[in-house]
């Protein structure tokens, strides 16, 4: 499914117009959003109130033939990619070697769900500049998701830096070393910066290139204009510097939000402030991996199931909730049938 007609779906009913293009230009003094909508043709949006949620990119940091040779994992168009590659590839009699660069989040979700999707149609190595995976996460979630990775057949290579990507694989330096890993398909999670269209704004930004706002997540010297997510360089009403974390934008949301109506009506706004309320990991099939704030610890089909009541619960409406936790329980029952219909055939 192409993404704007995921968009398309989730605001049916809602009264929002939906419009897919690229932003040439924010005209601050007149309130006109120039955007180019394709086939050479461009809109100009007036707007009493603006809300820059722009995102990451991904950053290759440098890396020779990363950008030619290997899928980024950072956005729906490239997952999708990522998948067709990767159906392509498998039809072989060989296993599909794939390498994915980056050990944070993405890297380890992405390489225990291809395990759990490919099994040993897939010879899956996950290659990581630091000695441990997940090195910004909670302690229950670094050791289970590094176990769950280990358990299943992926190699997990620390220590490990990629000098360059070739079209036939990597060059990995590791103790001055340099080592060649072959691979069919190489992805790259290894890093993103901010959405470089924020500095082309004429807005201020940090030198990461984050758009820079005040406590109630306005553009400095913008009191129209509002920034948040990856893009937005924010620290909260107790002066803290708040992560770069979908838990965190969809904090910032609800406040950008309620500070967009507050502007229109005349009101005071709000003062963002970040709660931490723990991390997810999804690791392939029933296994996850929960942590909320060191205390509450869970692993397996319990953090699973609980995993997706969370997402389901922060579906824009109940019809769409329903329609994610019925998707989930067919894919539940599809995966059952096929542990069966294995077990038989051993």
């Amino acid at each position: 499914m192409r993404p704007h007609l995921v968009c398309e779906q989730v605001l049916n009913g809602s009264g929002v117009q939906f419009l897919q293009g690229d932003v040439q230009r924010l005209d601050r003094e007149s309130k006109l959003i120039t955007v180019a909508t394709g086939d050479e043709c461009s809109r100009q949006l007036p707007y009493n109130q603006c809300v820059l949620a722009l995102g990451s990119e991904v950053s290759y940091a440098g890396v020779a033939g990363a950008r030619e040779h290997s899928f980024p994992f950072y956005t729906l168009d490239d997952a999708l990619q990522l998948r067709e590659a990767l159906l392509t590839r498998r039809l072989g009699a060989a296993p599909v070697r794939v390498v994915v660069v980056g050990g944070s989040y993405i890297g380890v979700e992405l390489a225990a769900n291809l395990r759990e999707w490919l099994g040993d149609k897939v010879d899956l190595t996950l290659v990581h500049r630091s000695d441990s995976l997940l090195s910004n996460s909670e302690e229950h979630n670094r050791r289970v998701g590094t176990q769950r990775l280990r358990s299943s057949g992926v190699k997990v290579l620390l220590d490990s830096s990629v000098a360059r990507v070739t079209e036939d694989g990597v060059a990995l330096s590791a103790n001055g070393a340099e080592q060649q890993l072959s691979a069919d398909i190489v992805v790259w999670t290894a890093g993103s910066k901010p959405s470089g269209l924020a500095a082309s704004l004429g807005v201020e930004v940090d030198a990461k290139g984050r758009v820079v706002v005040d406590s109630a997540l306005r553009v400095c010297g913008c009191d129209d204009v509002h920034a948040l997510g990856d893009v937005a360089s924010i620290n909260d009403a107790s002066g803290a510097s708040v992560p770069s974390t979908a838990q965190s934008a969809m904090q910032q949301a609800e406040y950008a939000a309620w500070n967009v109506r507050a502007a229109l009506r005349g009101e005071r706004p709000l003062a963002f402030r970040y709660a931490n309320l723990g991390e997810m990991l999804s690791l392939g099939g029933a296994e996850a991996s929960l942590s909320s704030l060191g205390v509450f610890n869970f692993e397996g089909p319990v953090a699973s199931a609980a995993r997706r009541a969370v997402y389901a619960a922060r579906m824009p409406t109940a019809s769409q909730a329903s329609r994610v936790g019925l998707s989930w329980a067919v894919d539940a029952v599809l995966a059952a049938a096929k542990k069966a219909s294995e077990t038989m055939r051993s």
